[in-house]
């Protein structure tokens, strides 16, 4: 196997750094992260590479490419110091939910957004008493005529400031009800601005680009057309979704690494103790 880049993946390499170096890169992320606040002018400078659709079809406006360029995006992004929690989130594992899960009304009324980025997503799965083991899950989506309930809890879900629409993951049966706790699990598209759709901020204690939030779902009422793929079946497109999300996961943290080892050899080169080097 061969682990040199490809030189499209090396010109891919060449604008993240960049973009680093421009007033949209580095800098503007910092500022932004100590403020809280989330680099708009990054997010747009990476839409207007092409670089947020990766993953996107292209018939939807995306480059239609796959995780080995995804996750060599995010790794060079943490690499120049620029990591973004709504690029796991969004970029990779909503638009892989929608691309191939997704209704074909799903796909044309959101990848093409997400591609450009104009279209947020984040993804809600972990709970206060289950954590991410999504075979503990108590949110619940209950039929409602055409459409359907939710109740529920989420926390530690980040991005939902810059969100529109939230992957939410819940159960559409009560885990009392199915022997095989695999069972009854279904994805749904939620607007964030839905009513009975609530947000908290979680005082985490640390300077970043995208806070954490509790979120409170007190019958929000969807459409059966925010339902992605067949009810009960949520748990095979987990699945799709997370492992993705660990590869870009890992990838981030590498890059992060070869980041702080940069700053910590550059600081040591000038540290001077006793006036000694």
């Amino acid at each position: 196997m061969s682990f040199e880049l490809a030189p499209e993946e090396q010109l891919m390499v060449q604008a993240v750094r960049e973009l680093a170096a421009s007033p949209a890169g580095r800098a503007h992320w910092r500022e932004r992260a100590l403020a809280n606040e989330f680099p708009e002018r990054l997010w747009d400078a990476l839409a207007a590479a092409g670089f947020l659709g990766i993953l996107v079809p292209q018939e939807y406006g995306g480059a239609g490419l796959g995780l080995r360029e995804m996750a060599l995006l995010m790794e060079t992004l943490g690499a120049e110091g620029m990591a973004l929690l709504l690029m796991i989130v969004s970029t990779t594992m909503s638009t892989i939910a929608l691309a191939r899960h997704g209704s074909p009304e799903q796909k044309r009324r959101y990848l093409p957004g997400l591609a450009q980025g104009t279209t947020r997503f984040c993804f809600a799965i972990t709970e206060p008493n289950a954590g991410s083991n999504s075979f503990r899950l108590e949110t619940l989506a209950t039929r409602d005529g055409d459409g359907y309930r939710i109740r529920g809890q989420k926390y530690f879900i980040s991005g939902v400031e810059q969100a529109q629409h939230c992957l939410l993951v819940t159960r559409t049966t009560p885990a009392r009800d199915v022997t095989d706790k695999r069972a009854g699990l279904s994805l749904f598209i939620v607007d964030t601005d839905a009513p009975g759709f609530t947000k908290q901020v979680q005082d985490t204690a640390l300077n970043e680009t995208e806070r954490q939030w509790t979120l409170f779902f007190d019958d929000v009422r969807v459409p059966r057309a925010s339902l992605i793929g067949d009810e009960g079946a949520g748990h095979r497109y987990l699945f799709d979704l997370l492992n993705p999300e660990r590869v870009v996961s890992a990838a981030i943290a590498t890059g992060l690494g070869r980041y702080v080892l940069g700053r910590a050899v550059a600081y040591t080169r000038d540290r001077k103790v006793f006036s000694v080097p």
